[in-house]
């Protein structure tokens, strides 16, 4: 991923507070400067990246040069096909912010 992105962490403030001080620098550290992505939708503009030596997910979407974190999970990606990686990762959006926010 470019550094000409700009990154938008706003939606994720909740999830990211959940995490301690030194977790969250580290999650927004490797995510701004992590070039691997996996495809959740595409066409919607929708990717996760795993961080922190692949403990912890960031899911965000794609506005031309605006990178918008849409959650922060606790999960390890391990190569499942974007429809099964999407479906996981809804799971633990969902549990972890107690309903309060989703991949749409």
């Amino acid at each position: 991923m470019s550094t000409a992105y700009q990154y938008e962490w706003n939606p994720t403030k909740s999830l990211l507070d959940q995490r301690d001080r030194f977790t969250r620098v580290q999650i927004q550290k490797d995510f701004e400067a992590h070039p691997d992505l996996h495809k959740l939708d595409v066409e919607g503009g929708l990717f996760a990246t795993p961080v922190a030596g692949n403990r912890y997910t960031v899911i965000w979407k794609r506005f031309g040069n605006r990178a918008e974190v849409k959650a922060v999970v606790a999960s390890q990606l391990r190569g499942e096909d974007p429809a099964a990686l999407r479906a996981k990762l809804q799971r633990v959006i969902e549990a972890e912010s107690f309903g309060q926010l989703t991949l749409e």
